[in-house]
């Protein structure tokens, strides 16, 4: 066991390493599994996903110590509205958003219509508050049938399952889904199939 002072670096569960010294992992730019979040929180410390971008002078939303809930990215900060849209676009107002792009009417027409910054990332509020991020929008699949399908989430189950590693859905325009499936180390290829 590693130690430094009087402080174990280990978890007592697991044996895995630790920095007790540290109060939370921020975390922003990228999805977070889950079960990573999950993990970190397992070995005492806290994981404070937030939302942003460029747009919002970047930071729109964060979980905050004691308000954390984990595969959401928190609450709107203060002063800043969120709402989601019909097509399940993330809309955010308030005083952080940008003036516009440079020398680009028609892109900032885009973004900001309504006085709502478009973000082009699909997601939902439960009831309590908590913005989750669940997709991109120009990632949406739209089957032959015109039912909206988010990519991620069907790759996210699939890859759920111990025998899969990897998974990538297709079907735009078409009337199914498709998926391309790598087996997981140790897996039998067929049964995967």
């Amino acid at each position: 066991m590693a130690a430094s002072g009087d402080h174990a670096l280990s978890c007592p569960r697991c044996g895995a390493a630790r920095a007790p010294e540290h109060r939370f992992c921020g975390v922003c730019g990228a999805a977070l599994a889950p079960d990573v979040g999950l993990f970190l929180a397992g070995l005492g410390l806290p994981v404070l996903q937030g939302y942003g971008q460029t747009e919002a002078a970047p930071v729109v939303s964060c979980n905050l110590p004691g308000a954390v809930r984990m595969a959401t990215v928190g609450r709107p900060l203060p002063q800043v509205e969120v709402a989601i849209a019909d097509d399940g676009e993330i809309l955010v107002k308030g005083g952080l958003l940008m003036d516009g792009y440079w020398n680009d009417e028609a892109a900032t027409a885009r973004a900001l219509a309504g006085g709502w910054l478009h973000t082009g990332d699909i997601g939902s509020i439960d009831g309590e508050g908590f913005l989750a991020i669940t997709d991109r929008k120009k990632d949406m699949i739209v089957t032959a049938g015109g039912e909206n399908v988010s990519p991620a989430r069907v790759e996210g189950i699939l890859c759920q399952e111990e025998a899969i590693a990897q998974a990538m859905v297709a079907g735009d325009g078409r009337p199914w889904l498709a998926a391309l499936l790598v087996a997981a180390d140790g897996a039998d290829g067929e049964a995967v199939a």
